[in-house]
């Protein structure tokens, strides 16, 4: 299975990731059909957000109700790994509640970030390839 996702999103979610490295960034992707075609930003709420994300509910639920009002769908999930690699780990699969949606891991570890893309089938994560168009 493969994840396209263009340019333009992928430089929007980096420079996202990369405003606050410290903490982990995270925030939602939406299609139109098989096209990836925007990003939303949500706030990290999170006790500790260097180590966790936990989406702000307000927010989550405000960037899914304007993807219904433009005809998009949730079609991905990122999020950044300031100090790890860009694998799920043990807490983001207790955490992940998407079946069928992409998971995007940035990390931050190295000079470029790193990321690394799965999909969730409602019980694991599973590679899958990210395509940059």
């Amino acid at each position: 299975m493969i994840f396209r996702l263009p340019q333009t999103l992928r430089n929007h979610m980096l420079d996202h990731v990369l405003e606050t490295p410290e903490i982990e960034a995270c925030g939602l992707l939406s299609a139109k059909g098989s096209e990836t075609v925007s990003l939303y930003r949500i706030p990290n709420i999170a006790t500790d957000p260097s180590t966790t994300f936990y989406m702000e509910p307000q927010a989550q639920i405000a960037a899914l109700k304007t993807m219904r009002q433009h005809g998009e769908q949730l079609c991905g999930i990122y999020h950044s790994h300031p100090n790890s690699e860009a694998l799920p780990s043990d807490r983001d699969l207790r955490q992940a509640a998407y079946p069928g949606t992409a998971y995007l891991i940035i990390s931050l570890m190295k000079a470029e970030p790193e990321i690394g893309s799965f999909m969730f089938d409602g019980e694991a994560f599973h590679d899958l390839k990210l395509e940059i168009d």
